[in-house]
């Protein structure tokens, strides 16, 4: 018969590092639209400037939208990994009792 385990420890011993993938897209998203923010319009109010802009604000709202979810996706990745090893070793050790019953 096949056994069927995880290592409880393990899996939560991950969530810093997963957290710091986390961590370093927001630090991303930050230092991009730091930058940006900087140059403003930088591409002028004239025709070809309305034009760049009328597709580059929206492409641009989007990616900060895309990166900030990825931020709070992976940081609840991370917050889960530890619920997920907790609820694993509570059944495990209640699966474990009632065998010894």
């Amino acid at each position: 018969m096949a056994q069927i385990g995880a290592d409880p420890v393990g899996v939560a011993a991950q969530r810093p590092g997963v957290a710091g993938v986390g961590d370093t897209v927001a630090d991303i998203l930050t230092q991009l639209t730091s930058a940006l923010d900087v140059e403003g319009a930088c591409w002028g109010d004239d025709e070809a400037g309305a034009a760049f802009a009328e597709h580059y604000l929206p492409a641009a709202a989007a990616v900060e939208h895309v990166l900030a979810g990825a931020a709070s996706a992976i940081h609840d990745v991370a917050a889960k990994l530890v619920t997920v090893a907790v609820i694993f070793d509570a059944a495990e050790h209640g699966a474990r009792a009632s065998w010894e019953v």
